[in-house]
């Protein structure tokens, strides 16, 4: 792994550990062994409207192109059966497992991916997390490949919570 200096605007080295240094370090990683990556887990964003399409867009501008991660969105009127179908295939061709993230608890694409995991035999090759945004997002693409989706589910839930910050205590 190669060593990442972080540097702040006065061009001053400074000491920093956190989820940034890590992820970056994570996808240079990544990046590096490209063609040698296999895929152990796959992964699924769902989202009202079109967040989950968008975050992979954004994602995708951030790292160019990705494989292993794909969206289904909920546009209003959507055939709600139909979109557990759409959900349960995808789980279905994932093989080595699915990690699934959805946008807000409670909300409809959280309640049917809930669905799809109470029905699964074997429960070990399915995750759910909600709460998804842009950090969570990045680290599914640093890691996938490298780690069963039990794993990427505790990376990405602690991606998601160290992208969380509050400038003043930054400052």
């Amino acid at each position: 792994m190669k060593n990442i200096k972080c540097i702040n605007t006065d061009g001053k080295s400074v000491k920093n550990s956190s989820y940034f240094t890590k992820s970056l370090s994570a996808l240079i990683m990544n990046a590096e062994n490209m063609t040698r990556r296999f895929e152990m887990s796959r992964a699924l964003l769902l989202s009202h409207g079109e967040l989950a399409k968008e975050i992979l867009a954004t994602t995708r501008l951030v790292l160019g192109e990705i494989s292993g991660v794909d969206f289904l969105t909920l546009p209003s009127g959507v055939d709600l059966s139909q979109y557990e179908q759409d959900i349960r295939r995808r789980v279905e061709e994932a093989s080595d497992g699915i990690l699934i993230l959805t946008d807000i608890f409670g909300g409809t694409p959280f309640i049917t991916a809930s669905r799809v995991y109470a029905s699964l035999e074997n429960k070990d090759l399915m995750e759910v997390v909600t709460g998804m945004n842009l950090a969570m997002v990045l680290q599914v693409c640093g890691s996938l490949g490298s780690m069963t989706v039990g794993e990427l589910k505790k990376e990405v839930m602690a991606a998601g919570a160290e992208g969380i910050i509050d400038l003043k205590d930054k400052v």
